[in-house]
């Protein structure tokens, strides 16, 4: 039973805090929305079940090294990432590519982590909103 009870407090705190966030953001402005994180590819910046702020109006072309952003894996639209840029390059148009590499991988994956483009981008993580 007080396990029950136990488990039950804690997925009360849980969605008090998702809705806190929710809230506060969408007070904020529409451009941010609050994902959970569903892997540990960011250990230790960002652990499985937390979540982040990501502001969805950030530009792309002001994007740095060592930022976090979210972004739809190449070639496959549903699937979406949450990594920390290591590299911009320019392609041969021009036009600006990322690499990314998660925090806890000892490189980046092919198809995962590059290369991303403008069109696979959704936003910058602005805030980390731990759940360990």
């Amino acid at each position: 039973m007080k396990k029950i009870i136990k488990i039950g407090i804690i997925v009360a705190a849980v969605i008090a805090v998702y809705s806190i966030a929710s809230i506060s953001y969408a007070i904020g402005g529409l451009d941010k929305k609050v994902y959970k994180i569903e892997s540990g590819s960011m250990v230790p910046a960002i652990y499985q079940n937390d979540a982040v702020s990501v502001d969805t109006n950030y530009p792309f072309e002001k994007l740095e090294i060592g930022d976090i952003i979210l972004f739809k894996a190449p070639g496959n639209s549903s699937k979406t990432i949450v990594s920390r840029i290591v590299k911009l390059q320019n392609d041969s148009e021009g036009q600006i590519n990322i690499v990314t590499k998660g925090d806890a991988n000892p490189g980046s994956i092919p198809g995962i982590d590059f290369m991303i483009k403008s069109s696979n981008y959704i936003g910058k993580v602005t805030k980390i909103i731990s759940m360990h």
